[in-house]
């Protein structure tokens, strides 16, 4: 589901239309997704420590949950660099071993928040790409033209070393092997929320 100004308001969850327009407002008014069970999820468990409670996390669609997530997000979150290819080359890989770490763990947690930042890693390069000054969307919330250089400059060549990383690890087998017994035996199916 996509998210307005106008449908947040018609919520009668007060945390969750709280939560929701603070993201509405961080992104300037730009729509963000997400069922009202995901953020409502959310609001509930942002304090909890997912590594001593995997039961409670939700995969979500795309990077959902992926700044949500403690202690992973804090673990994650200092190697994450986009400004260079260059950068994005060194940041891609630390989190890519990250990645690997925790499918030797066995932590699908750990390994599916690392997979997010290296795809939010591509998307955020990529809309960086497309957009200068990082704003998809104008004041009015429409999409703005990309940038004439946007297949060529140094963040399109960071979001394509992003995308080789998050494209291997969401390949990976250990990976999907571990997804699968998570969806069935640790959250009874209830981690696809969105």
């Amino acid at each position: 589901m996509s998210w307005n100004i106008d449908k947040v308001n018609n919520l009668n969850n007060e945390k969750v239309v709280r939560r929701l327009l603070d993201e509405l407002k961080k992104r300037r008014n730009a729509p963000i997704t997400g069922s009202v069970s995901y953020w409502d999820h959310l609001e509930k468990n942002k304090k909890v420590n997912y590594r001593k409670h995997p039961e409670l996390y939700r995969i979500g669609k795309g990077q959902q949950g992926v700044l949500s997530t403690e202690p992973y997000k804090s673990e994650i979150l200092p190697y994450w660099k986009f400004k260079t290819a260059e950068e994005a080359l060194a940041s891609a890989d630390t989190i890519y071993r990250l990645f690997l770490n925790y499918l030797l763990e066995q932590d699908f947690v750990g390994a599916d928040i690392a997979k997010k930042f290296l795809h939010m890693g591509f998307t955020r390069a990529r809309r960086y790409a497309n957009h200068p000054d990082g704003k998809k969307y104008d004041d009015c919330g429409q999409v703005k033209p990309q940038s004439s250089d946007h297949r060529i400059s140094e963040k399109a060549d960071a979001a394509r070393i992003f995308k080789e990383f998050y494209d291997q690890a969401r390949k990976h087998t250990t990976y999907l092997k571990l997804k699968e017994h998570f969806i069935t035996h640790i959250n009874s199916g209830k981690s696809l929320v969105g």
